[in-house]
């Protein structure tokens, strides 16, 4: 019996296709995001003949959105809308492409973001959504955020946390939310409402009234934040909840925190 022939491909194996690599990227600064790009458009007439001023107004009627925009990672590990949850994003995307005035009146100005509330359920999350953004609309475009920051130490670190939204020089509302689980509390009872009560531990009040909440000031016109506790349980009838408002600790550290927050923007008044 004769032997088997080796395959052709073995003894001479394909060779791969030569990639070229590209000399020199455009940064967008030089692209479609430059200021020649932009002045170069011709003048065009009808609804894009409008001042700028009417036209962004408009153009916030179309992009305003009910509720909070919670961002979400799509299939390919990248911010998109791709369940159409928000309607304002397909209308932004709309916009800019239908033409060059347009994109620069849309997604240049960063309309989507000046115009809407977003909503981050993790500083981590805040912060790997802000990489994935052009610097400019990055530092220019967001107005109001909503944070979520989970707690689960009694030596909560928030500084990194500040230090992000402090790069956010358009920033005008925040809204924090401390989410402590049940190991930084401590429980109480009340026999008047035969309910236990969490309250937040003294240590973790005082890691968070340490911080340098100043990195704030100079911009906000309004700050909030509120304490709450995961998960919320019932158990034989009886809830486990929390009382914000009967705790005269954390009031006064969210007095305090908020005195120096909008100290700055009082005096310059």
């Amino acid at each position: 019996m004769a032997k088997r022939k080796r395959s052709f491909r073995l003894t001479n194996p394909k060779k791969k296709s030569r990639v070229d690599v590209a000399k020199e990227v455009i940064g967008p600064e030089n692209g479609i995001h430059s200021l020649a790009w932009a002045q170069a458009i011709s003048p065009q007439g009808g609804f894009l003949s409008l001042p700028i001023e009417v036209r962004d107004k408009i153009y916030g009627y179309v992009l305003d959105e009910e509720d909070d925009i919670k961002p979400k990672k799509g299939k390919k590990e990248k911010y998109s809308n791709e369940l159409g949850q928000y309607k304002a994003i397909d209308s932004c995307t709309a916009l800019s492409q239908a033409s060059r005035q347009l994109f620069v009146d849309v997604s240049g100005s960063g309309l989507l973001y000046s115009t809407n509330d977003f909503y981050f359920h993790t500083p981590h999350h805040l912060s790997t959504y802000l990489d994935d953004l052009n610097h400019h609309h990055r530092a220019l475009s967001f107005r109001t955020i909503h944070l979520r920051i989970p707690t689960t130490s009694s030596a909560p670190n928030i500084q990194p946390s500040l230090t992000t939204l402090s790069s956010l020089s358009s920033l005008r509302q925040l809204h924090l939310e401390f989410d402590c689980r049940t190991s930084v509390c401590r429980i109480e009872s009340s026999r008047q409402t035969r309910r236990r009560i969490y309250r937040v531990k003294q240590e973790v009040l005082t890691k968070l009234g340490e911080a340098n909440w100043g990195l704030l000031g100079a911009k906000l016109v309004n700050f909030e934040m509120k304490f709450c506790v995961s998960p919320k349980t019932e158990k034989d009838g009886r809830f486990w909840t929390y009382h914000e408002g009967q705790d005269e600790r954390v009031e006064g550290l969210k007095g305090k925190i908020k005195e120096v927050v909008l100290r700055r923007v009082r005096e310059n008044r």
